[in-house]
């Protein structure tokens, strides 16, 4: 039977059930759609029920043009942001990167293979120097097997769809971490099931402790609504441009600093920090509380 399974959809109210029938891995996304976006609040539920994660970042990805060394970067530095910012995802766990169409030869070596180091070179800068995160791919037999030769993964991910390049060459090499099947519903979400490799039984899933995201990040949802907030970030929290780890950091905002929160946009707030009614940036909403 499959232990791991992998969804779009935010798992928290069927963490027990998960637990019940068995699986002990859930796969979740990094993105900037919140739709499918795993949250801080998600990833503290399901580590609290003692059950591991794994992350695939994707925006899109589905064909040649998504990949480019100059987006390679970008996704590595955002995915990055999020892990170590968000999650506190703990380092030396996986961040897989998606490559969700039919790539040939031409395409893995003159696009996928540029993206991928591009990725190295996004969570290095994002790691001040050295990539907390180690690099896993889903795709194609073809793709996962050009990245590995290439020595720019640690992990693959065989996508589902059987008639991709190389499909079953790289099942039968035995060189994959986890191979996708079909599409099924569990617990009443649509999802898939994976299978891990006995062989290699490290696909580089984390369980996020109880506790672990210390004193500065509260274990409960962010508190709502408008007006005066305290920030209660230990080391500082980070003003960006948008309400995601997509968007750029303006500024970092002290600890105990008094702030105007004038809108939300999901897990984000909208904030004045002068006083004035002049919005400033957006701020991640958990660490901040009512002053």
């Amino acid at each position: 039977m499959s232990t791991v399974i992998d969804t779009t959809s935010n798992c928290t109210a069927i963490l027990t059930s998960l637990k019940q029938l068995g699986y002990g891995t859930i796969i979740r996304y990094y993105s900037s759609s919140a739709w499918k976006r795993l949250s801080q609040s998600e990833a503290i539920a399901t580590g609290n029920a003692g059950l591991q994660q794994c992350v695939v970042y994707q925006n899109r990805q589905n064909q040649r043009a998504d990949f480019t060394l100059a987006k390679g970067r970008a996704a590595g530095n955002a995915a990055h942001s999020y892990a170590s910012d968000v999650i506190y995802q703990p380092p030396g766990t996986a961040i897989y990167f998606s490559v969700d169409f039919d790539a040939s030869e031409s395409e893995v070596n003159n696009s996928i293979i540029p993206y991928f180091n591009g990725v190295r070179e996004g969570l290095a800068e994002a790691g001040d120097g050295t990539p907390n995160y180690r690099i896993g791919v889903y795709g194609s037999g073809r793709v996962c097997r050009m990245l590995s030769d290439a020595s720019l993964v640690d992990f693959t991910w065989l996508s589902q769809s059987t008639g991709f390049g190389e499909y079953q060459a790289w099942l039968s090499s035995q060189r994959w971490h986890l191979k996708q099947n079909m599409p099924t519903r569990v617990s009443g979400i649509d999802c898939d099931t994976d299978d891990t490799n006995p062989s290699l039984p490290d696909f580089g899933a984390f369980l996020l402790p109880t506790g672990s995201l210390g004193p500065a990040a509260p274990s409960g949802p962010p508190p709502s609504g408008v007006g005066q907030f305290r920030v209660i970030a230990r080391d500082g929290l980070r003003l960006r441009t948008g309400p995601s780890t997509d968007f750029e950091v303006r500024s970092i905002v002290s600890f105990g600093t008094i702030l105007k929160v004038l809108s939300r946009s999901g897990d984000w707030a909208l904030v004045d920090l002068s006083g004035d009614a002049a919005a400033d940036g957006y701020v991640y909403s958990s660490f901040l509380r009512p002053a």
